[in-house]
């Protein structure tokens, strides 16, 4: 997550873009996912996150991935407790906020849970969780598992007032993109755009 560089450049970009499409629609609660795992959709949300708070923008991100969090490597950041602490009842939010390296941006880290992701996910909690984060935080993005291999992604979305999709490059047919989109609207989510992404992160997301 550099700060000055090509990659960081094209962030600013998006992050214009995206401000217009989150004004537009009022929305503070974005669910970046993707159809499949792989895509780089955990890289895009945290460096979409340094944009916004490079900005000045008071940034949450959330990783509501509780089968294999991955945000809080992308961020240095730790996992010790977490989103799933919190849905299972024994942590409050403000515990498990953490502060990052980059002014304005927080993480709210996942944690893997025996419990069922989907069901602690759908939970009333969860909804609680997201209306007391959208009084302290300009903008909330959610990092999820993808569409396609869990339904942990579609119960999320339906909480959010809109979603990014993350398309791999040469990955993805026409054919997998209409599913993921009939997917999401079945369950009344809001795709607000999606994102090509061409680059080589390694598998993350």
């Amino acid at each position: 997550m550099k700060k000055t560089s090509s990659l960081a450049q094209t962030f600013r970009l998006l992050r214009t873009k995206l401000k217009i499409m989150l004004t537009q629609s009022r929305c503070q609660t974005l669910l970046i996912t993707s159809a499949y795992s792989g895509e780089g959709k955990t890289m895009i949300a945290a460096n979409i996150g340094v944009a916004f708070a490079l900005e000045g923008k008071k940034v949450l991100l959330i990783d509501a991935n509780l089968r294999e969090p991955k945000l809080h490597k992308v961020v240095g950041a730790t996992n010790m407790i977490g989103l799933g602490h919190y849905l299972e009842g024994d942590r409050l939010p403000e515990v498990i906020i953490q502060e990052t390296d980059v002014k304005n941006l927080y993480l709210l880290p996942g944690t893997i849970t025996e419990a069922d992701p989907s069901e602690l996910l759908g939970s009333e909690k969860m909804d609680q969780l997201l209306r007391e984060v959208v009084t302290k935080f300009d903008y909330i993005l959610i990092d999820s598992p993808s569409i396609l291999n869990v339904t942990d992604a579609l119960v999320m979305t339906a909480k959010c007032c809109g979603t990014l999709l993350v398309v791999k490059h040469n990955k993805v047919s026409t054919d997998i993109l209409q599913k993921v989109k009939e997917s999401i609207e079945c369950v009344n989510g809001k795709i607000i755009g999606s994102i090509i992404n061409q680059a080589d992160l390694n598998g993350r997301g």
